[in-house]
């Protein structure tokens, strides 16, 4: 009985790639890491909050937290008025500065023109 035989494997069928998938839209801004402020000027602030809340939104951790406190920054609207240099002068690490660099980002939205 031919039921009880094991077959040979069939090939798996192929589709051809007559076209290839499109391309990923190239992000509409790349950061500018020359920018001095944290609010990049196409960006606007995002929706206010304490800066408790920011910080743990964006996993900032308690450190950052501390020192924008110490500088007597509680609201997240405030961030647009930070520069980088601020920040170093704070003694904000390079590792804090860049996280909060993306932390505005993510927080802020794209000005539309």
């Amino acid at each position: 009985m031919e039921i009880f035989r094991p077959t040979a494997p069939q090939p798996i069928a192929t589709i051809p790639a007559a076209h290839p998938p499109p391309a990923l839209a190239a992000p509409a801004i790349i950061y500018d890491l020359d920018c001095p402020t944290l609010l990049h000027p196409s960006r606007l602030p995002g929706v206010d909050m304490p800066l408790t809340q920011f910080c743990d939104n964006y996993r900032l951790g308690i450190n950052v937290l501390k020192k924008l406190q110490e500088n007597s920054y509680f609201e997240a609207r405030t961030l647009r008025f930070v520069t980088i240099a601020e920040l170093k002068q704070m003694e904000f690490r390079l590792g804090e500065i860049a996280a909060m660099r993306d932390a505005v980002e993510a927080w802020s939205i794209l000005k539309v023109d």
